[in-house]
C-alpha cells in the first residue's frame, strides 16, 4: 500500500460514492473533504441513508469511491491492491456493528481469538490476549460460552474485544449499541470509550443517539451526502 506523508489520521478529499440503479445514478456521497487527527473520537450523526454506513466502508476499504482519495495512517486506501487492503483491514482497524457476527459454533474466547491467529499471533499468545480482553469487558466467566448462551449485551462485549484483539490503530462502530436495550447500551457505549483511551486509538462512530454522539470530542452530521459540523 502506497504511503503519504500526513499529519491526519484519516482524510477524505474531494470523495464521491454513486450506485448504477437501472437508468438512474445514485449518489450517496458528494465531495466529502474531512480530516481527523490522531486518538480523536468522532461522532457522526445523520438519517438513514444519508451516507453514514458508506464513509466508514470507505475508510476502511470495504468499499471504494467513485472519485477521490481516502488515506488513512499515512496509507491511499482507496488506490491499494486487495491484498494490502487486507493487511490494512487485519492489522489497523477494528469494526464493531450494530449485529455482532459471532460466529455460532465458537466460543467467546475462541471469536476473540480468531482474528489474532488469522494475524499470525502464537496460539498460546492469542488466547492469553484474549483472555484479558474478555477480563476486560466484564466476561471472564463466560469465556467457555457460545453465542447463543450470551445475552445480546455480551455479545456485544465479545464483539467490541474481537475488534481490539489485533491493538489497531482506529475503530469503526456502525451503531454498536442499536440493538440493545438502555442498561446494555451504556455499558457497551463505557466500555468502548474506555477501551479507545486506554489504548490511544482513533474512533469514528456511526449513530442516531445524539446523546451517544456528543460524548464524542467532535460531531459531524451527514446530510445528502454532504458532511456538515453537528
Amino acid at each position: 500500500m502506497n504511503g503519504k506523508q500526513t499529519d491526519s489520521h484519516i482524510r477524505l478529499d474531494g470523495v464521491y460514492k454513486q450506485y448504477q440503479s437501472g437508468a438512474e445514478r445514485l449518489t450517496i456521497l458528494q465531495d466529502v473533504t474531512l480530516s481527523v487527527d490522531y486518538g480523536t473520537t468522532v461522532g457522526i450523526t445523520g438519517e438513514s441513508g444519508s451516507g453514514k454506513s458508506t464513509l466508514l466502508n470507505l475508510i476502511s476499504g470495504l468499499d471504494v469511491p467513485s472519485s477521490g482519495s481516502v488515506y488513512c495512517d499515512g496509507h491511499h486506501v482507496s488506490h491499494a491492491s486487495e491484498t494490502d487492503l487486507t493487511e490494512y483491514r487485519r492489522s489497523s482497524v477494528g469494526l464493531v456493528y450494530q449485529f455482532h457476527y459471532l460466529l455460532r459454533d465458537f466460543t467467546a474466547l475462541e471469536n476473540v481469538t480468531l482474528p489474532g491467529r488469522v494475524a499470525g499471533m502464537d496460539v498460546h499468545a492469542a488466547r492469553e490476549r484474549a483472555r484479558r480482553l474478555l477480563h476486560r469487558v466484564g466476561l471472564q466467566d463466560r469465556e467457555d460460552h457460545e453465542p447463543s448462551r450470551l445475552s445480546g449485551g455480551e455479545r456485544q462485549r465479545v464483539a467490541l474485544a474481537r475488534a481490539l484483539m489485533n491493538s489497531p490503530r482506529l475503530l469503526l462502530a456502525d451503531e454498536p449499541t442499536g440493538n440493545l436495550d438502555e442498561n446494555n447500551s451504556r455499558t457497551v457505549e463505557a466500555l468502548m470509550f474506555e477501551l479507545v483511551e486506554e489504548v490511544g486509538a482513533t474512533l469514528l462512530l456511526v449513530t442516531h443517539d445524539q446523546d451517544l454522539a456528543q460524548r464524542c470530542a467532535r460531531t459531524l452530521k451527514l446530510s445528502h451526502g454532504r458532511v456538515e459540523t453537528a
